[in-house]
């Protein structure tokens, strides 16, 4: 590649960096959305606790598994090589999959625009991937799906589309996990005149408040930051005897809902001036006995 070739591809990714940059400072929070990753990432307590955040489970097959044991059989075939500046970009977004399973579908977002130049060059010039005659026949099929549809291809695919949404649609009604929306345990806590701030299982955030509660802690952990989440859930998990007591003080709790086994809930059944108003499979709810509404 010819250096001004080389100059002329760094100033357009210059440009194209400098221009991406400003774009993304276009929102409410400004220049502090370029330090949310930063921020998130120095969370390492919050990283270590929230299943999204961990590294994914390799005793169990899954795509991330699959797709890069097909790259690896790639690169190792020799049939692909790929520039330093896309086998960099590649390996961060390996990095990024394996430290967190948030972020397992970036690779496969973005691998296919870093993959695609250098397999199609390898394709068409080794004649170990399937020769000419096999590139132009893909040619051939592809072109023939980028024609344009014809009406009874359009009516075909119409037909098949309503089909397809009269029958799941309906099958499958939108609405969240059970395993989240704690219904039973919020009406009975609601008829037992429950008042005061609440301190809730971290799971049943989202839902509390579609349902009108304030909430102590919701799933945005990166909003409360990383002392608060350790001080919250290592009082649940009594990690710290000293830690639940002060918490229910500060925050003036009135009434709490936690999943079974949460081990707070044993010390709360033996406080003298709290009451458990209701258990189930879901949620157990306790409230203090002088934060009773009279009715």
């Amino acid at each position: 590649c010819p250096a001004g070739a080389r100059r002329q591809a760094a100033r357009r990714w210059i440009v194209f960096l400098a221009f991406a940059v400003l774009v993304s400072m276009l929102t409410p929070i400004g220049w502090q959305g370029l330090w949310y990753t930063v921020q998130v990432m120095r969370q390492s307590y919050a990283q270590s606790v929230i299943a999204e955040w961990q590294s994914p489970d390799f005793h169990r097959i899954q795509g991330l598994e699959i797709w890069l044991l097909l790259v690896l059989a790639l690169g190792w075939s020799g049939r692909m090589r790929l520039p330093l500046t896309r086998t960099v970009l590649l390996l961060g977004l390996v990095h990024l999959a394996l430290v967190s399973g948030r972020s397992i579908s970036t690779p496969g977002l973005v691998s296919p625009f870093i993959l695609a130049a250098p397999l199609a060059r390898q394709w068409y010039s080794s004649g170990s991937i399937g020769g000419g005659a096999d590139a132009e026949h893909l040619d051939r099929w592809f072109r023939a799906l980028a024609a344009p549809a014809r009406p009874l291809g359009v009516a075909v695919a119409t037909a098949v589309t309503a089909a397809l949404v009269a029958t799941i649609v309906p099958a499958r009604n939108p609405s969240p996990s059970r395993a989240i929306t704690p219904d039973a345990a919020l009406a009975a806590a609601r008829a037992a005149g429950v008042s005061g701030e609440i301190l809730n299982n971290y799971n049943f955030g989202g839902y509390l408040i579609g349902q009108g509660v304030k909430v102590f802690i919701d799933g945005r952990s990166d909003m409360y930051g990383d002392a608060f989440m350790k001080r919250y859930l290592e009082a649940l998990q009594l990690k710290d005897p000293q830690l639940l007591l002060p918490l229910l003080d500060e925050y003036r709790v009135g009434w709490t809902i936690l999943a079974p086994g949460t081990p707070a809930i044993a010390v709360l059944d033996r406080l003298p001036d709290w009451r458990r108003v209701h258990s189930d499979d879901l949620a157990v709810v306790h409230m203090q006995k002088q934060a009773t509404v009279p009715r």
